[in-house]
């Protein structure tokens, strides 16, 4: 059974990608740095939060991770 904090940090994570979830095509260089710039910042705060707990901070590399995939298949 997950600890308080463990499943706090997942919904976090899961708040995280849910205002994140499409990102722009990676040729779209305008789009591209705004949107990542706000996603990178906002995973800072998220992080931050939990005062960089490993859990937060794989989940939060994860997710991010799977964006940039995300962004890379929009692109093609």
């Amino acid at each position: 059974m997950p600890t308080n904090i463990e499943d706090s940090i997942f919904r976090d994570a899961y708040r995280y990608f849910r205002a994140h979830p499409t990102p722009p095509p990676i040729a779209d260089t305008e789009a591209s740095a705004s949107w990542w710039e706000t996603a990178a910042d906002d995973i800072s705060k998220v992080s931050a939060r939990w005062e960089n707990h490993p859990l937060a901070i794989k989940l939060l590399i994860a997710i991010y991770e799977y964006l940039e995939e995300k962004a890379k298949e929009a692109g093609t």
